[in-house]
């Protein structure tokens, strides 16, 4: 069995980004960045720094990463600051939804930008994204690092991948199950289709419970869960499903300040 660190453990708990109680969660599958140095490009490691309250002439090891893991991600969740640069897909997408539910924007198909840069993830704004996975990869048919960091930082290699995603589904399915009784989200998107399946064993879905299935959206009204494809292209999620959505959710009785 494989011997995890203690930042593993961190991560293993730290569910995501957002304001997480009573409102909407988006749950998709795992970060899209990673945490070795040599493969982060400049923007990746600015923002890193920033993220860990550093200044960009700090010395930037592996060291420098397990102390921000530590100071940052020993816990269940983030908000992100008001000052945060979100434009990328899935906060895009995260954000015509939210804006779409907000009780304070009108037309979310203008105000959706406004909604991101003022609201999203915030305090206050009762909408969290999280993952199922801990462990980002640049994409999800990446394989993970080989150039050693993930060992010496997680103890994980590709050899040993079984052990870690035993232990995602047996530790961090259980604290992601106990968080949300917690919070009490008042309905929960879960995107990527491909995972459908795990995000039905996280939540108990049941294939009775399904009001609509059409290969492109599954709806469970009872558990007020949705099933979406992935939020990272507009393809995959245009206006059009956005729409569909922010419907569902206000057929629910769903509203975000």
């Amino acid at each position: 069995m494989t011997k995890f660190t203690e930042e593993f453990e961190c991560l293993l708990n730290f569910i995501g980004w957002g304001d997480p109680n009573g409102g909407l969660w988006t749950i998709g599958i795992e970060e899209a960045g990673e945490w070795c140095i040599d493969r982060m490009d400049k923007k990746a490691k600015e923002k890193f720094i920033k993220l860990c309250g550093g200044r960009e002439d700090n010395k930037y090891d592996l060291n420098y990463v397990k102390k921000c893991i530590k100071e940052k991600f020993c816990k269940s969740f983030e908000f992100v600051k008001e000052d945060e640069n979100l434009a990328w897909p899935i906060a895009n997408i995260s954000a015509k939804i939210g804006c779409g539910l907000s009780k304070f924007f009108k037309n979310w198909k203008g105000e959706w930008r406004r909604y991101r840069d003022e609201k999203l993830w915030q305090k206050g704004s009762k909408i969290f994204n999280g993952n199922l996975y801990p462990l980002g990869k640049k994409a999800l048919k990446k394989k993970f690092s080989k150039c050693g960091c993930y060992e010496e930082l997680f103890g994980i290699t590709e050899d040993r991948l079984k052990d870690y995603y035993e232990a995602v589904r047996k530790e961090r399915f259980q604290h992601i199950r106990k968080f949300k009784n917690e919070c009490n989200p008042k309905a929960i998107i879960c995107y990527g289709k491909t995972f459908w399946n795990e995000f039905k064993k996280l939540f108990g879905l049941k294939r009775e419970g399904i009001k609509e299935e059409n290969g492109k959206i599954e709806i469970y009204p009872e558990e007020k869960i949705i099933l979406t494809p992935h939020f990272s292209r507009y393809s995959l999620m245009p206006d059009s499903m956005c729409e569909k959505v922010i419907n569902i959710l206000k057929d629910w009785g769903i509203e975000l300040p």
